[in-house]
């Protein structure tokens, strides 16, 4: 099999043991890129996969890493398989895919073992900036989340959980529009609202709890200012957020994030904080351009036969 790894060193994990776990493997043909800055994980991809092909390209960092892995492996024509490596702080995507199954028994199960499926994903674009994601996006609380996050003595997922929890006792909701597929969702003071894609958030949180991923739809969740915090913290992590009061879930294959006040909106994408001068951003689906590799059976959040 051959793969290529494209390994964020500056993520948040330890990536040289990622890395060490493929190398021990026997009978793989391995290439090892290790990126310069922002982006580059897309631009390894391609150009490395585009070089000589691939049949796995295996994305070593976080969410942003995932994120500009897929886009790589969306413009290489010979569609490897994206196999997602959970080296970053929060690791939704991996999360959502293998369900925090210990990378050296992910990478038995895919390279000793061959036990494993490869399945179509969709993606999301984002008019606004041009781009696609593989998490999604989210307004409201999440940005302001990566705020503070850095500034907590913590790692990993607690630093994530830790900043959700202070940020949702203190943020005050912006005045918001929803649109999907062109029709109001929810008018309302947002305090978040998150459209995808994958199911997790934080790699912690289930927040958009019925999102298939290759259903070529968004699911968008977006909460209001009335919710309970506590009630939205339990239901995230053991329950279903949709029977909380002041949840509002739809789906649909376009979205509109709008502030009715025409002020700025920060934007969290593939768990990448963006802050530029856009009051609204317009999403639509990219129906199954990449495929991911998967446990077998596959879980759950995919639509297709298992």
């Amino acid at each position: 099999m051959r793969v290529l790894a494209v390994v964020n060193k500056t993520a948040g994990g330890p990536t040289d043991d990622f890395v060490a776990a493929l190398e021990a493997e026997r009978g793989i043909e391995l290439e090892v890129i290790r990126t310069a800055g922002p982006e580059d994980g897309t631009r390894c991809t391609v150009e490395a996969a585009t070089r000589q092909e691939r049949d796995v390209v295996v994305a070593i960092g976080g969410d942003g890493t995932a994120g500009e892995v897929a886009r790589g492996v969306a413009a290489v024509p010979t569609s490897p398989a994206l196999l997602i490596a959970p080296a970053g702080t929060g690791n939704s995507n991996f999360r959502g895919l293998w369900d925090d199954l210990p990378w050296p028994e992910v990478v038995s199960a895919v390279f000793t073992e061959r036990r494993f499926e490869i399945r179509p994903m969709d993606l999301v674009h984002l008019a606004e900036l041009d781009t696609a994601t593989l998490l999604g996006v989210s307004t409201g609380a999440v940005p302001e989340c990566l705020v503070i996050a850095p500034t907590l003595p913590l790692t990993g997922r607690e630093r994530l959980l830790t900043a959700a929890l202070q940020v949702l006792t203190t943020y005050v909701p912006y005045p918001g529009r929803v649109l999907v597929d062109d029709e109001v969702l929810c008018e309302c003071d947002t305090l978040l609202a998150i459209v995808g894609g994958v199911r997790y958030r934080g790699g912690l949180l289930k927040m958009l709890p019925h999102s298939l991923v290759d259903d070529g739809l968004l699911d968008v969740c977006v909460i209001d200012s009335s919710a309970s915090v506590e009630e939205l913290a339990t239901a995230a992590l053991t329950g279903d957020i949709t029977d909380v009061a002041g949840v509002h879930y739809g789906r649909g294959r376009t979205a509109r994030l709008e502030r009715t006040d025409g002020a700025p909106m920060k934007l969290e994408h593939d768990g990448e904080l963006e802050t530029g001068p856009h009051s609204s951003y317009r999403l639509e689906v990219v129906p199954r351009p990449i495929s991911v590799v998967v446990p077998s059976p596959a879980p759950e959040c995919f639509a297709g036969e298992r």
